[in-house]
């Protein structure tokens, strides 16, 4: 009951500051990064700090929170048929959407080791960041070979990474929650097919 409260106040609080702060501008497509430099804070330097690591489930509900109301942006852009323009418009943009995969799993492990009694949330975070994947995967082989048959090579930079970075992220998330279930030969692909991407 008291976790729910917590939950539930964290989103109208992110929600108030988020339509403060940016009106009601849509997400950018590398919005998601933000969420996943926070995760990554929590995850692990947080733990350097005692007097804040005594708040760490406070700051994964935040941050669960700030991934809830990102995501729900980028849904509403669907409805609003301004989808395919903002985050698709481009085969190096697309790349970006690899943060949504990566924002997630640390959304998701965040809440995991931090708020145990959430973890039913986790996996539901997890398992969007999988769905994501899945999709992102095809949109990105798709935009290597775009890429390579238009000669796109003087705009290619950094963005690329994401897709290692989101596919290994998945390796995180897996052996955070189900390392007892999963085979250690499907993260070690997972681990290879990551580094594969990054050699692309």
């Amino acid at each position: 009951m008291e976790n729910g409260i917590l939950l539930g106040a964290s989103l109208l609080i992110v929600l108030i500051v988020r339509r403060w702060l940016l009106k009601r501008t849509p997400s950018e497509t590398a919005s998601m990064a933000s969420v996943m430099a926070a995760g990554i804070f929590i995850n692990g330097a947080l733990a350097n700090f005692p007097a804040l690591d005594r708040f760490g489930g406070l700051f994964s509900i935040v941050l669960f929170s700030a991934w809830f109301w990102i995501a729900i942006s980028y849904i509403s852009s669907y409805f609003q048929k301004t989808f395919r323009t903002r985050h698709l418009d481009s085969p190096i943009k697309i790349f970006a959407i690899g943060t949504w995969v990566a924002g997630s799993s640390v959304c998701a492990v965040s809440l995991a080791r931090k708020m145990p009694e959430l973890t039913a949330l986790s996996v539901f975070v997890a398992l969007v960041g999988l769905a994501v994947w899945l999709v992102y995967v095809v949109l990105c082989i798709a935009s290597y070979i775009k890429i390579f048959r238009l000669r796109l090579f003087h705009q290619v930079h950094g963005v690329l990474l994401i897709f290692t970075v989101s596919t290994q992220s998945l390796v995180v998330i897996g052996a955070t929650l189900m390392r007892d279930v999963l085979p250690g030969s499907l993260f070690a692909f997972m681990i290879g097919l990551g580094a594969v991407f990054y050699c692309l």
